[in-house]
């Protein structure tokens, strides 16, 4: 029996692993869905049968709805990624204002929405997990990043997805396992190093990894409007502070792990909008369609991962030192 054990365990290293990484970025994750879509018509099926997905906020709510379909299955699931994000209601299915308005969520409340309808359009949707999945949030008590995978069960990781998807001070935190969280993307806007790490538990060869990383936003930072009002104000210095920190990201985790394939990277090449708050089915619907035409043009002009990151280093004449990757 010991032969079949050591056959066993070489078979299992030697096998490849695929990891697909979604950013977040609130509305703009329907972009994400796009990108999805046209990479699961364009590359042979093998080559999109992700073994782990990994999300950051809106990155996780699709990583969800990703993970709920086996390996094999990626058409069916880019199917509903389009459903949910076409049928979505406007703001009201993510959102409300709470009984006392704005002011409650002021004074009474950690948020100044009330996010319980994404609640519902979670529920609505998810049935249970068929493939391995990793989300991530931050403690905002302690300031440490925490992530949930597929052992916690389907109803704990659909609360862990919405940990992962309150933005500080828009929505609420979330009490959680006896400690209270906020948007991942606090920390991380894209978890590319549990990435590989879920496909490294698989392989045992850092060789056999290929990532996929989606990002909600590019390595441009647009001009905004001058009346912006408080919300916005809040929002745009976030984006100021994060615009390329999924580069970064990547970045640090190429130098970290040389010998894994990081395959694609898709960005948004235009602007998305201001602020990732509008939840309109036009808007929606705009950056989904963008999404794909970006996919369409990374994978037909083969354009990867590492000649992304070697001119964005080029264009800024180094690396953007204002991000810090704890490894």
């Amino acid at each position: 029996m010991l032969w079949l054990s050591l056959f066993f365990t070489s078979y299992v290293s030697a096998q490849m692993c695929r990891v697909l990484s979604m950013q977040g970025g609130a509305s703009f994750g329907s972009y994400e869905g796009g990108v999805l879509t046209a990479m699961v018509n364009l590359l042979p099926p093998t080559e999109v049968q992700y073994n782990a997905v990994v999300g950051i906020s809106a990155g996780s709510l699709n990583s969800l709805l990703l993970a709920i379909f086996p390996m094999g299955q990626e058409l069916n699931a880019t199917q509903l990624i389009y459903n949910v994000y076409y049928n979505l209601d406007g703001a009201q299915d993510v959102y409300i204002d709470w009984k006392g308005g704005v002011i409650e969520g002021l004074t009474l409340r950690s948020g100044l929405y009330n996010n319980e309808p994404l609640r519902k359009t979670i529920a609505k949707y998810f049935t249970s997990l068929k493939r391995n999945i990793t989300v991530g949030s931050c403690n905002i008590g302690t300031g440490e990043f925490m992530t949930w995978n597929e052992t916690v069960g389907n109803a704990n990781i659909q609360e862990a997805a919405i940990c992962s998807s309150s933005i500080p001070g828009f929505f609420p935190m979330q009490s959680f396992q006896g400690n209270n969280y906020v948007d991942g993307g606090t920390i991380y806007s894209n978890d590319i190093f549990d990435a590989v790490k879920r496909c490294y538990a698989v392989t045992g060869n850092y060789s056999l990894i290929t990532v996929d990383a989606l990002a909600c936003f590019g390595d441009k930072l647009n001009t905004a409007k001058s009346n912006l009002k408080s919300l916005e104000v809040k929002l745009r210095a976030d984006e100021i502070r994060s615009y390329d920190s999924g580069l970064s990201e990547l970045y640090y985790a190429m130098e970290a792990y040389p010998d894994v394939n990081f395959r694609y990277y898709i960005q948004p090449s235009v602007s998305l909008g201001k602020v990732p708050l509008n939840f309109t089915h036009a808007a929606l619907m705009y950056n989904y369609d963008v999404g794909m035409k970006d996919a369409q043009n990374i994978i037909n002009n083969k354009i990867f991962a590492r000649q992304i990151i070697n001119d964005w280093i080029a264009k800024n004449g180094g690396v953007n030192k204002r991000e810090t990757i704890i490894i």
